[in-house]
Formats: C-alpha cells, sequence, structure tokens
C-alpha cells in the first residue's frame, strides 16, 4: 500500500480558453452525488481557466460539519492536478489525456472512513476556487474489521488530540480500494473492510504522516496482515516524542538554500524501516526509528524530488556515501541534501514500428554521481528530460508499472532493451516492435524447502551477452513460470530476487540462443537462504572497504552450477551473508605480500536446520625484513582482487620455475576479450592489473596457463 499520496509538479504553459473554475462535483456509482457508503465507485471532477491549466486540490476532514472550510477542520492532504496529465507519481490524476478544461479524478473504490469530508480546487492560473461536501455512511453490514488504539507519549485518553486520525488499510490489489477508520478521542479506531479482504493479505498503517508530525510511529506498519472473518486485532500504534533528529537543507552548489516544498524519508538499513518527513522551505526534520538496536545503527536518507525537477537533479542517495550514517539514541545530526542545477537536456524519442506510439511513456535519466530526473513524453512519443552538463547518463523507458504489469503495447518489447547510455544534447530512440522469440522456463523449489518465494520481489532477467540491452519477465505466483519476449540474439538468463530470501542454481543460463522461436525448459532450482553467514577481517587494513567493498561468496562445484552471494562490507570489516544449505567456499581477500592470512581458504557446511555462522579471518603484517624472493614450490593462481571490481582488478600468479606464461580473458560465451601476457616470466610471484573500462558490466573469465597447468577463475565487472 501507498504511504500515503504523492505529488508531482507538471506545469504546462498551453494557450486556450480563459474562464475561472465554476464548479466541483462528486461522483458516486456514475451518478452525481454528495453522499456516499464506503465501497461505493466514486470520482471528482471540476474545471480549470485554461486548456492544460492546473489546481491545487485539498481533502479536509470537516469536523463541524459546517460544510465550509473553518479553522476546526483538518487538512488531510493536498497535491496538484495537471488537465489531461494522467501520471501523477501516485496522487490521483485526471482520467483522461486530452487537455479539455475538465479534470475529472477516478478514484474507484473508496474506503474512507464514515464522517464528512470537504473537497477543495484552487485554480493556479486565476486563483479561482471551489469547494464540494461529502458524507461517507457505513455499510449497514459489517463482517470484517480491523481494531486497534493510538496512544501518544504524555497524552493520557481522553483527550482531544488522539481524535480524528486516520489508520489506513489496504492491499496491492489496486480493486480494493482504499478503507480507513478514524480515531475517537480515547485513540481507538475501527476499520471496516469489504467481505472479499477475508482471507487476503492488508497493510495498515497511520494514512496520512501529517497528521503526526513531531512523533514517531512504533511500529510503523504492519505489513501482510492474514484477514479472517470479524474482528481482527487489535493493531496498536504508539506515537513516541522523537529521541533523535535528523535535520537540514536543500542546498545548490552556491550553499543556498532551495526553497521548494517536497517529501523524504530516513530508512533504517538494520531493520528496514522507514518513517516519511517533509520539506517546508528546503528545510527538514527527520525522526528516526529505531529498533531492537539502539546503537551505531546505520541510516540513510532519501529525497523523493518530485518539486526539484525540472530545475535541478535528484541526488542519488543510495548510491552516495555521504546520505548513510550512524546513529544512536540521543544524537541529533545535521544532513543537508546537495543538489545540481540543470543547464541543457537529452531528448527521448519512443516510437512504435517506427511511427508515434500514440501513448505517453516515462522516461529517466541517471547518473551516479550527479543525480536523476524523470519525465513524460507527450502522445507523438517525445521527451525532453533536463540534465547537467558535463557527463554521461543512463537514459531508461519505464516498461513496468508499480505491480509489475507491462506499460508496452500488448505483444511489444523495446527494440534493443529500455536502456541506453547518452551524453547531453544527444537523442536517444526507443523503438517498440514485435519480439522475434521467446525464452520460457520455471523455477523450482529444492526438495524439502516449504518456504514459499515472493514473486513480488522476484523477476528473470535475459540479457545480451555484450550487456547492451536487457530483458524482463515476472514469475507466476502459482506456476512459477516466465516467458520473456526477446529479439534474436544469445543471450545469458538469471534470477534476481531483490528480499535476498532465494538463491538460484545455477547463476545464471549461458549461451540461450533465440533465432525465431521459443527456447523452452530454462529453468532454475531455487533454495531458501535460512542461515546467516557472518565473515570478519580481523587485522584487515584500512583501505579494505576500497578493495572490497562488495564481496562475494560461493558453494562447491563447476560454475555456473552453483549458488552465489555478494554482500557488502560494514564499516567494523564484517561480511553479513545469507546463504542457502550447501558447502560454502570462503577465499580471504588478498591485500599484499606484507600481510600473513589465517585462514586462507574455509569451507562451511549449511545444512537445512542451521541459521548462524561466525568466521574471523586474521590479518597479521610481517615484520620481519627479506631481501630473498619466495619462490614457490608449485604453480599457483591466487583469485583477483578486488572481486567484483571497477574497473581495474589484480591476478597474481607464481611459478616455480622460469616458464612461459598466458593470461586470456573471455566472455561467458567463451570468447577472447583480450591477452594480458603472453611470454617468459622468471621464477616467483607475479602480478598483471586488467583495466576493463571499456568493457560492459558482466561475468567475465580469465585462464592463466604456465607449467604444463591450466587454471581458470571468473570475475565480476561491476559498474
Amino acid at each position: 500500500m501507498k504511504h500515503y499520496l504523492r505529488t508531482i509538479i507538471l506545469v504546462l504553459t498551453i494557450a486556450g480558453f480563459s474562464h475561472a473554475t465554476t464548479y466541483l462535483k462528486t461522483w458516486v456509482n456514475h451518478a452525481e452525488a454528495d453522499t456516499m457508503t464506503q465501497g461505493d465507485f466514486f470520482a471528482w471532477e471540476y474545471d480549470v481557466s485554461v486548456y492544460g491549466g492546473s489546481a491545487e486540490f485539498q481533502i479536509y476532514l470537516d469536523v463541524d460539519g459546517s460544510k465550509t472550510i473553518t479553522a476546526q477542520d483538518i487538512l488531510l492532504i493536498e497535491f496538484e492536478q495537471t488537465d489531461g496529465q494522467t501520471s501523477s507519481d501516485g496522487s490521483p490524476a485526471d482520467s483522461s489525456s486530452i487537455e479539455d478544461g475538465i479534470i475529472y479524478s477516478t478514484l474507484g473504490v473508496f474506503g474512507f472512513a464514515p464522517g464528512h469530508y470537504l473537497l477543495h480546487a484552487a485554480d493556479l492560473n486565476d486563483s479561482s476556487e471551489k469547494t464540494a461536501a461529502l458524507t461517507i455512511f457505513a455499510p449497514a453490514t459489517v463482517n470484517v474489521w480491523f481494531t486497534g488504539t493510538l496512544t501518544k507519549e504524555d497524552v493520557a485518553a481522553p483527550d482531544q488530540s488522539l481524535a480524528n486520525i486516520m489508520i489506513g488499510a489496504g492491499t496491492e490489489n489496486q480493486e480494493t480500494g482504499m478503507w480507513s477508520g478514524l480515531t475517537d478521542e480515547n485513540g481507538q479506531y475501527i476499520i471496516n473492510l469489504p467481505d472479499s479482504a477475508i482471507n487476503e493479505e492488508w497493510d495498515i498503517e497511520i494514512f496520512f504522516p501529517t497528521q503526526i508530525t513531531g512523533y514517531v510511529a512504533n511500529p510503523c506498519e504492519y505489513e501482510n496482515v492474514s484477514v479472517v472473518n470479524g474482528a481482527n486485532g487489535p493493531y496498536d500504534f504508539e506515537l513516541n516524542l522523537p529521541k533523535t533528529y535528523v535535520y537540514g537543507d536543500i542546498l545548490d552548489e552556491s550553499l543556498s538554500v532551495v526553497v521548494i516544498n517536497d517529501y523524504g524519508s530516513i530508512r533504517n538499513l538494520d531493520e528496514d524501516i522507514e518513517s516519511d518527513f517533509v520539506f517546508e522551505d528546503g528545510h527538514f526534520t527527520a525522526y528516526p526509528v529505531f529498533g531492537n538496536d539502539t546503537t551505531n545503527v546505520e541510516f540513510r536518507l532519501n529525497i523523493w524530488g518530485q518539486y526539484l525537477i525540472p530545475d535541478y537533479l535528484v541526488p542519488n542517495t543510495w548510491y552516495d556515501p555521504i546520505y548513510t550514517f550512524f546513529l544512536s539514541i540521543g544524537d541529533s545530526v545535521r544532513k543537508d541534501f546537495h543538489v545540481l542545477a540543470t543547464d541543457t537536456s537529452i531528448y527521448v524519442q519512443v516510437l512504435k514500428d517506427s511511427l508515434p506510439p500514440q501513448k505517453e511513456f516515462t522516461v529517466r535519466a541517471s547518473n551516479d554521481s550527479m543525480g536523476y530526473t524523470w519525465t513524460d513524453s507527450d502522445t507523438s512519443g517525445f521527451a525532453s528530460l533536463r540534465v547537467r552538463s558535463g557527463a554521461p547518463y543512463w537514459v531508461s523507458l519505464q516498461t513496468e508499472d508499480d505491480h509489475g504489469q507491462s506499460l508496452l503495447p500488448e505483444g511489444y518489447i523495446v527494440e534493443g532493451g529500455n536502456e541506453r547510455q547518452a551524453q547531453p544534447g544527444d537523442t536517444v530512440c526507443f523503438n517498440l516492435v514485435p519480439p522475434a522469440g521467446m525464452i520460457k522456463g520455471k523455477l523450482i523449489y529444492t526438495s524439502g524447502d516449504s518456504t514459499a518465494l515472493n514473486t513480488d520481489e522476484s523477476q528473470i532477467r535475459a540479457y545480451t551477452i555484450d550487456g547492451s540491452s536487457q530483458y524482463y519477465s515476472g514469475i507466476d505466483p502459482d506456476s512459477l513460470t516466465f516467458q520473456i519476449h526477446v529479439p534474436n540474439d544469445t543471450f545469458g538468463v538469471q534470477f534476481d530476487n531483490w528480499d535476498g530470501n532465494f538463491l538460484a542454481k545455477p547463476v545464471r543460463r549461458e549461451n540461450v540462443i533465440v533465432h525465431s522461436d521459443t527456447i523452452d525448459m530454462i529453468n532454475f532450482e531455487i533454495n531458501y537462504t535460512h542461515a546467516d553467514m557472518i565473515i570478519k577481517l580481523k587485522g584487515a587494513p584500512d583501505n579494505y572497504y576500497e578493495q572490497y567493498q562488495w564481496w562475494g561468496i560461493n558453494t562447491e562445484g563447476e560454475y555456473p552450477n552453483i549458488y552465489e552471494t555478494y554482500t557488502e562490507a560494514n564499516p567494523d570489516t564484517t561480511y553479513c551473508f545469507r546463504v542457502c544449505d550447501g558447502n560454502w567456499q570462503i577465499h580471504a581477500p588478498y591485500f599484499g605480500d606484507n600481510y600473513t592470512v589465517t585462514p586462507q581458504d574455509t569451507v562451511i557446511t549449511v545444512s537445512n536446520d542451521s541459521t548462524y555462522f561466525y568466521l574471523e579471518i586474521v590479518y597479521k603484517i610481517n615484520t620481519g625484513i627479506n631481501t630473498k624472493q619466495f619462490i614457490p614450490k608449485q604453480f599457483y593462481v591466487k583469485p583477483n582482487y578486488p572481486n567484483p571490481f571497477n574497473p581495474e582488478t589484480t591476478i597474481e600468479f607464481g611459478v616455480s620455475q622460469k616458464t612461459k606464461v598466458q593470461i586470456t580473458v573471455y566472455d561467458v560465451n567463451g570468447r577472447l576479450i583480450t591477452t594480458l601476457l603472453n611470454g617468459s616470466v622468471n621464477a616467483g610471484t607475479h602480478k598483471i592489473k586488467w583495466n576493463a573500462a571499456q568493457y560492459a558490466s558482466g561475468m567475465y573469465i580469465y585462464k592463466v596457463a604456465a607449467e604444463k597447468q591450466t587454471i581458470t577463475k571468473k570475475f565480476i565487472l561491476l559498474k
């Protein structure tokens, strides 16, 4: 369920007729009415003074029932709407793409709490405004409902400050609608639900966080609540006064405050808990939510950035380490958001069979260090993305909505994939074409694994070998099957699981050749990650994070028929892996000959009943002076470091005598990419660097041939 309705500014400068906003109507079950019952079909309609004009729309709780906006009434939410704009990042939009001077917003099934409401539209072109009253009644018969109590720190019930806070409930199924209840002066609430809610999973949360400004909710949300007939609950919320603050401003390059109103969030990365906050005139105060741990907890700031666009780029907070930091209860920390002003454009043309698509699409441009932006194309497929000069951007076409449903015309794919690299001033073309073939397959649970896969957190990805094009498929939750429409090419296919609960074997399916046909039985065995493996690098050098920010381990076996997982380093030199059953190989990271390491190689067996493993790898600095070069007793090759890498990595090998050595690099199809060494070397240890700046991200294989032996290993270029 959406945390609450989000907004985006879309200002159009289109000439047209001019008159004031003259009416605001509410529609119930397709007829004009000002009363309704929870669960009825609901919409509103009003006119604006110019074609393509915009209005500020507000929804109030009419506390005194006066049908006019008074000081006692509670503003629940406000957002902007634009005539003819059907997409607005979550908030209600015009249901028609025609700029006809009328905004008609269909909300569908509407389950707002019983009570009196006021809808208010203020025209942004001529300041005219209209208000409409709406009364919502409870159904005559209610068979299923949520209950709970909201409490506030330092507030004793009954108290009026506990009343009229809206608690909302919803599902991922948009047809179910939004349902809510209002607290009374004792903080108690009831959310009526439709009969169809029985046996479904619902989420419950405080619907409008602006109603609890200055407090921290615990919990933030109840997720995946299975509904039964009758009363469900209690689902209680505590509002606590914050003990910890993070505050700051949005600053431009001159360190001046960017005066906008927007939204952001602060996420507890240790327990995946998020709370939202509001920017007011460029300033914000966030109240982080702690879980079981209250000391040195890792958090990350995010900004939604709708109101920055198009004048500024939105910072990529998940890539920039300055937005990730550690807090303890009682801290007060300043963290500013730094944004870059836009000064040029990247142009986008979306075509269908090389013709205008007669449909709008969302396009996006992103640069890790500079930021990102997005906009919608017009019906001719044209869009202009405002960016900052001086760097390339990845430009992408949105092909799925938030629920994984395709936004492309049925039976079409994006020729060459939905992502391109472009320079400011370039024009990027996305051509929608019928696919030439299909890749099909299914996921198979490991024997004895009873945990169900969350298919909303998973996908199957097919990518061309050069990494230039990628195609995706969701996974059917019942049959666990998938099908990906693709052009003629050779593909790698792999399983992606974002919540980290499952790993797949093989790691990827390689050399899948499509030639105007359907390739079936591209199956993956998936295994539940039921155990935590904590590996600490004790005594590792201070720059370990630069060399091994990401580190991977894998099970024994021949690649790619193995399980493999990667994780990011923690500041205390620990790596926390989620692993499934199997014999896991751990090769100690290499930090140079100045360190001895114990143990160098370890195998840990994880069984179905295992839950936790801890391994310390100890590094010690060699203090003795040894002027004689070490001569290995036999040929060896160490794992390259770092791995994954960007763009440079080092391969270390040793030979026992002077011999000819050849080091070659191949792509996953076995095609030779480059030769790093082909000649004689003296006995001893040697290091060869490979700079892969000119190559695409992906898996590569390197072979070191010497002393009548060949050792093959893999490495990952991750840009």
